[in-house]
């Protein structure tokens, strides 16, 4: 992912990279849209330069979380595909809802929905102005990212602690499998 600078226009900037990466099959171009915030003023902008360098820290650190559990299920997914075994079937219902190429669905509420792989959320991304009201004050917008991100941590961390234990037992019933 990466942002380019606009070249007149966003839509122009936009086709100019489209036409020059896309022919030649370099990568998928495609749009990240977020909606103008409202900046305030400067003073405003560095009061805020603090919290929003935290809130980016912890971010950051969910994201790296979610980055390395993404490559542990593929890790994981790869080592039970190959040592299936009848007894290990029950268990590994349990489990395979969790695994990447089922869905990777978890919910903080009903309105969120099944992000699936990483890239194709960011391909599908789109700003929730319901969560995320752009009208709000900047200073409230950030404690709310920030809010939200925190609780997005959390779950992670409660639903990687119910996988690693339906993963333990499965292991357990591969090798008990294995030995008989």
């Amino acid at each position: 992912m990466i942002a380019v600078p606009t070249d007149g226009s966003p839509e122009a900037t936009f086709k100019k990279l489209e036409n020059r990466v896309s022919p030649k099959g370099l990568a998928a171009v495609k749009r990240f849209r977020v909606p103008g915030l409202r900046v305030g003023t400067l003073d405003l902008l560095f009061e805020l330069s603090d919290k929003l360098q935290s809130a980016d820290s912890e971010a950051e650190q969910v994201v790296r979380k979610i980055e390395a559990n993404y490559k542990d299920l593929r890790d994981d997914e790869a080592y039970f595909s190959a040592n299936k075994s009848d007894k290990a079937e029950g268990k590994a219902s349990q489990l395979s809802p969790l695994l990447v190429n089922e869905s990777l669905c978890s919910s903080l509420d009903e309105s969120d929905q099944c992000l699936g792989p990483p890239s194709q959320f960011l391909a599908e991304f789109q700003w929730d102005e319901s969560k995320f009201i752009v009208e709000l004050k900047l200073k409230d917008l950030a404690e709310n990212v920030s809010r939200v991100c925190a609780s997005y941590g959390d779950e992670l961390r409660k639903n990687w602690v119910k996988y690693v234990e339906v993963k333990n037992a499965l292991i357990n019933v591969i090798k008990k499998d294995q030995l008989d």
